[in-house]
Parts: structure tokens; C-alpha cells; sequence
């Protein structure tokens, strides 16, 4: 199953009603009879319903609302003020609340980032951790959405969370704060790939960004700007679970980095086609993009634009593949509509909705181990792949992962089990499955396979030059 980043969605913002931007069949007569059906339906059921009197208008309007929106695609959806005002909040960048990134891996939410500063990181919360549950109220199953009205609250409240690490779970209260989510972040490229020679460190600049919100793409701008009063000449641009942002603020960062040349093209269902561009002469940096299955969005056209124009080389895994673009439209009450107007393509005019942009070099990390069950020889199931999965990327080759917990996949845990202190049996239970996780994000901190890789590939090119 395919899974999903939740941070952002790609979005257009209007102004005006969408309803000026759709043609209908509809007859004026057959909309006020819905609209006469509609009223007499709500007061016949508040009315004769046997708890009619607990209901409001507001409630009945609103859950027909949801009702409608929910017989669209899945990025439509209807907002109360108060839903509205929350993720509103969120394309800001900022928002009450713990202090993670979000990620969802079977039937858990997942931890892909705990901020820096945030009171998650202060309760002790691990990137690879999963929800458990929130106040009491079991999440296993939940969409983002859903885990984010329980996580989500009034600052300086306290949230009851419990939490799973590989078979074990921990509970901690934590401080809802308000989060400010850096959406631009530079390092030494020393930090990330270590043993590197000064001249060759100095021509390499990485930045990463985690969402295109409003003022991303002037503190990119000033980020270039830095790298390249210091003599870089290549840039990483790390866009790994980015789950994309405002439009504009993309298509401002494309233009500052792509050569001249379409970046984007949207389309409506009449066909019509508004494409966006560049008009750069030349560009600041060769440029190598990490991408992951959790880059969606606006990040893939960015990412094909780059790929499209030659300006850089993609490195890491197949993007989400959300090819379609919301619009917004808000109403006096408070009321926001998300609602799919239009799909967009590549530079190039590649599909990108359902399919994704293809990294030049496919490179993959595995997702992180729920814990969900114990895993023994014979067994043959769907998850195995991932222990597997995790199991190669250690370096306990057990060949092209199946669903088959054969003899080599229980040699290979045995092995490991025994390496890290555990007993050595090679049944892959609660335990081992945490220690997996553990080895593996450890490795990740010291040798990031999808940074190596980029470098690699600079390397190479400054030394031929």
C-alpha cells in the first residue's frame, strides 16, 4: 500500500467563489427544489427524530457538507471555521501543537521529523515512533486528519500520548506549544558526509526545504544567496518528505534554480492550460534533488522541472504521485471548501498524477517497523517484505524481499540478533523488530545512502573538471 506524508498539500489560494469557474447542467429550477428538499428534509428530522431535539441546524448542515465532499477524490474536503482555521495554520507553518512530522505506514501514523525545540522532542518522542494512542482514544486505523483533531489543541494544554517503538509503547504528557516548522534549513555538507577535502566541501552547498509556505521562497533565495558568496558551485536540494505547499512559492524557487522554460502546466477539465515558467538565462548550481515516496505535490513538479531542464540529477525513490491541484474558497461563516479544479504536468508534459517523477538513481530506505507482529519461519504475510527490506539495507542480504520468512530471512535475523546482544533464535519478534529500527536509524545518522550517493555524483564531476 502506497503511503502518504501528511504536512502539506499542494494548494491554489482564490479569492472568488469556484462556483464561477464551473459550468452545469443543472437547471435554476432544479437547484431551488434540491434547495426546498434539502430544508424540509433537515426540519423532518429535527422534527420526528428521536433525539431531533439534541441536533442543530449547524451540525445537520455540516454533516451534509462532509457528506457531499465525500463522494469526490480524497483531496476535496469540505472545513469547519475551526478545521479551516487549523490547516490554514498548517500551510503557514505554523500551528499548536507537539512538534512532529507526520507520516503514515500501514495502519499507524508514524514519525518521519521531531523539530528541533518542540516539547516532542523534549518528551523524549523518536523519529521512527508511531501513535498509539491520544488521551485515551485508540488511533490505530486513523487518517492524519483524524489524529491531528485529537493532537491539535489550545497552547499550553496538555496532551496524553502513548506512543510505540518497535514492540514496546511508552505513554508521555506533553505541553501543546506553538510550533513554528523551518521550512528552510542549511548544513555543512561535512555534517552529513564526513572525510571530505576543503576544496572539495566548499563547492558544495545543501539545502533543505520541508514545505513551500508563504515566505519559503525568500529564505531559499537568501540561502542561495549564501551558498553562493562562498564559492558553491553544486547544491543538494533535499526535498525528501516535503509534502509540497503554496504554488507560488514553488514556482518563485523553480525559476530561481531551472533554466529558461516551462516549470509546470495546469489543466481544468475544460482543457484549458495555464503554464507557469522561467525566464533564467543561466542558473547558480549543478543540482542533485533527494526525493522520497513521501514528496508529493508541489515538490514533483519542481523536482521534474529540474529533471526535465537537465539542471540536476534526481537521487532516491519513486515521489507520491498527487498530480492535482486544490483550490480554495472561503465563506463569511467561517467555512473553507478544498476542492480539485485542475491536474498538472511535468515540464515536459509527463503525468505526474498516480505515477509520480522517477529518481535517475533509485536509492531506497525502508519504512521503519510497527511492531504490529511477531514473525517466525514459514510465516507468509505482507509484512515480511518490509523486515526484509530493513534486514538488506543493514547489510544481512536475504536477497529480493518477499513475503516468505524462509530459512534465509531466519538466518539473517538470528545473525542479527546475535550481533546486537539479543537472543539469538531467529524469530523476528517485539524486541527485535525495535533493535531493527534502532540499528537502522543509526545507520541513516552516519551514512545516509541517498546523501552519499549525491555526493558521490558531484564528486565525480568536480574531479573531472
Amino acid at each position: 500500500m502506497k503511503k502518504m506524508i501528511m504536512l502539506l498539500v499542494f494548494m491554489v489560494f482564490v479569492s472568488f467563489p469556484i462556483a464561477s469557474y464551473a459550468e452545469t447542467t443543472t437547471t435554476v429550477e432544479t437547484t431551488v427544489e434540491y434547495d426546498r428538499m434539502f430544508k424540509e428534509v433537515m426540519d423532518y428530522v429535527r422534527g420526528t427524530y428521536i433525539k431531533g431535539d439534541e441536533l442543530t441546524e449547524q451540525q445537520l448542515f455540516e454533516a451534509a457538507m462532509k457528506g457531499m465532499f465525500g463522494e469526490l477524490d480524497v483531496y476535496s474536503e469540505f472545513m469547519t471555521p475551526a478545521e479551516g482555521a487549523e490547516f490554514t495554520e498548517s500551510l503557514n507553518a505554523t500551528y499548536v501543537g507537539i512538534g512532529v512530522q507526520l507520516t503514515t505506514v500501514g495502519e499507524y501514523i508514524g514519525i518521519s521529523k521531531v523539530f528541533k525545540g518542540s516539547p516532542a522532542l523534549a518528551a523524549g518522542v523518536k523519529k521512527g515512533d508511531y501513535f498509539v494512542s491520544v488521551d485515551g482514544v485508540s488511533v490505530k486505523g486513523f487518517s492524519t486528519e483524524e489524529l491531528l483533531k485529537l493532537v491539535l489543541g489550545e497552547e499550553g494544554t496538555t496532551v496524553k500520548i502513548t506512543f510505540g517503538r518497535g514492540g514496546t509503547t511508552y505513554a508521555v504528557d506533553i505541553i501543546r506549544t506553538l510550533i513554528k516548522i523551518p521550512t528552510v534549513e542549511t548544513l555543512k555538507i561535512s555534517d552529513l558526509y564526513k572525510g571530505l577535502k576543503a576544496e572539495d566541501e566548499n563547492q558544495i552547498a545543501y539545502i533543505s526545504l520541508s514545505s513551500f509556505s508563504q515566505k519559503t521562497d525568500i529564505e531559499f533565495k537568501d540561502a542561495i544567496g549564501v551558498a553562493q558568496s562562498t564559492g558553491a558551485k553544486y547544491l543538494i536540494l533535499d526535498m525528501r518528505n516535503n509534502g509540497g505547499g503554496y504554488v507560488s512559492t514553488a514556482v518563485n524557487i523553480a525559476q530561481s534554480i531551472v533554466p529558461e522554460g516551462p516549470i509546470v502546466r495546469f489543466v481544468d477539465a475544460s482543457g484549458a492550460e495555464v503554464v507557469h515558467s522561467s525566464t533564467a538565462k543561466s542558473v547558480p548550481f549543478e543540482i542533485v534533488v533527494l526525493v522520497n515516496e513521501y514528496s508529493a505535490s508541489a515538490t514533483e513538479f519542481v523536482t521534474a522541472a529540474i529533471q526535465d531542464s537537465k539542471a540536476g540529477t534526481v537521487v532516491g525513490e519513486t515521489t507520491y504521485g498527487k498530480g492535482v491541484a486544490q483550490y480554495f474558497a472561503g465563506y463569511e461563516q467561517g467555512y473553507i471548501i478544498k476542492l480539485t479544479m485542475e491536474e498538472f504536468f511535468s515540464r515536459n508534459n509527463n503525468k505526474i498524477n498516480e505515477v509520480g517523477v522517477k529518481p535517475d538513481y533509485f536509492i531506497e530506505i525502508p519504512d521503519y517497523l510497527m511492531g504490529e507482529t511477531k514473525y517466525y519461519l514459514h510465516d507468509e504475510v505482507d509484512n515480511v517484505i518490509q523486515v526484509e527490506k530493513v534486514l538488506n539495507f543493514l547489510g544481512y542480504n536475504v536477497g529480493t524481499p518477499d513475503k516468505k520468512y524462509d530459512r534465509k530471512t531466519f538466518n539473517a535475523v538470528k545473525k542479527f540478533q546475535l550481533d546486537h546482544g539479543l537472543y539469538g533464535y531467529g524469530g523476528c519478534d517485539f524486541s527485535t523488530q525495535a533493535k531493527l529500527n534502532e540499528a537502522m536509524l543509526k545507520s541513516i545518522e552516519a551514512n545516509d545512502p541517498q546523501v552519499h550517493k549525491a555526493v558521490s555524483l558531484i564528486l565525480d564531476k568536480i574531479h573531472k573538471n
